[in-house]
């Protein structure tokens, strides 16, 4: 874990400092010190080695698949970064690497250019998950980087854009449908009150659509997952309460703040929709992946709710609980869950 404790520290202490040259310094400056945030995490993806659960019984073997014809990724977008990586060599490293460096350029791009707290945002997508996921569902994480550098052009209304990116994500992993209509969700004015009503609904929904749900799914191509390994042990309940937590924040925030602020108001229906699909995780394996591609924005709408708070007090208080909860919780998963795959860390040089 030192290894990515050091990262995390390098790149949050550029961060900083690119956000105050940016204010007092040349934009050549600015540029630098942004880079140089994003190294400590370029560095630490690419050359891992055996790295992330998904490593070796997906990613690894999948290249040797792929060019002697046994079996092939479904996402099209995908299968050809394998393909035009595998003329040149038979290492599957070099996938995985570059999958990880383009994942790590995008979400570092959408932090430096969205959000109002870039430092912040920095350590959240290292705390949320986000980043030791990138680590493993490398697909997902990838298409779910082009996502949220793409959020701009849902504000600035650029349709073609944000259906072009999403749409190559959609190549990579088929989740980045669920991206898609969000584009016609923002500027729907839903305040504190409607995301309550929409939570309470999922609720009173719960025993009908725990029924209803299951079978609709095994009409389509996802059914498979319902008899699978997947169906045993698929709810959280601690990263539910987790996320219910946080967005009842983000829904009070928008209550004390009625201000007509489009972004966080399209943010916080997202949370409420990541908490909702994990409630049905309960029920639909899988599912939760959902969540996780809509959680995401959280690296931005979190410093949105610091940059709304004025009194100290409360100010100090929500970024401890922000940072102390997702803090506890990652080291909960690493140390007593041992998901991700992501300890010991070892590069590429030792193999």
């Amino acid at each position: 874990m030192s290894v990515y404790i050091i990262m995390l520290l390098v790149s949050v202490w550029f961060g900083g400092q690119a956000s105050s040259a940016k204010k007092t310094s040349s934009w050549k400056e600015y540029r630098i010190l942004a880079v140089l945030s994003a190294v400590p995490f370029i560095g630490v993806t690419v050359f891992r080695y055996r790295v992330g659960t998904d490593w070796t019984y997906v990613y690894e073997p999948y290249l040797y698949y792929i060019k002697h014809g046994i079996e092939e990724f479904a996402e099209k977008g995908f299968m050809l970064i394998y393909k035009i990586i595998g003329l040149f060599t038979d290492d599957s490293w070099w996938v995985i690497a570059f999958v990880g460096l383009l994942t790590i350029i995008f979400f570092f791009l959408a932090i430096y250019q969205q959000s109002c707290m870039i430092p912040f945002s920095i350590l959240l997508f290292f705390i949320t998950n986000k980043y030791f996921t990138s680590l493993n569902q490398i697909r997902q994480m990838l298409s779910m980087s082009l996502f949220i550098y793409s959020l701009k052009y849902i504000y600035q209304r650029n349709w073609k854009m944000y259906f072009f990116l999403n749409l190559i994500g959609n190549s990579i992993h088929t989740s980045s449908m669920m991206y898609l209509p969000l584009y016609f969700l923002y500027g729907k004015k839903i305040d504190a009150k409607g995301n309550m009503i929409l939570l309470a609904a999922s609720v009173v929904s719960f025993p009908l659509l725990r029924v209803l749900l299951p079978k609709i799914v095994g009409l389509t191509r996802f059914g498979w997952y319902l008899d699978s390994q997947y169906a045993q042990n698929n709810f959280y309940l601690i990263g539910f309460c987790v996320t219910l937590l946080f967005t009842l924040l983000h829904i009070w925030y928008l209550s004390r703040f009625p201000d007509g602020d489009m972004k966080y108001q399209f943010m916080t229906v997202m949370m409420s929709l990541a908490t909702i699909m994990l409630l049905y995780s309960a029920v639909i394996p899988q599912i939760l992946r959902i969540s996780e591609g809509l959680s995401v924005v959280q690296i931005f709408s979190f410093a949105e709710i610091l940059k709304k708070e004025k009194e100290d007090k409360i100010w100090g208080f929500v970024w401890i609980l922000i940072v102390g909860i997702y803090t506890i919780k990652l080291l909960y998963d690493v140390y007593v869950n041992g998901w991700y795959g992501a300890l010991p860390y070892q590069t590429i040089f030792s193999r």
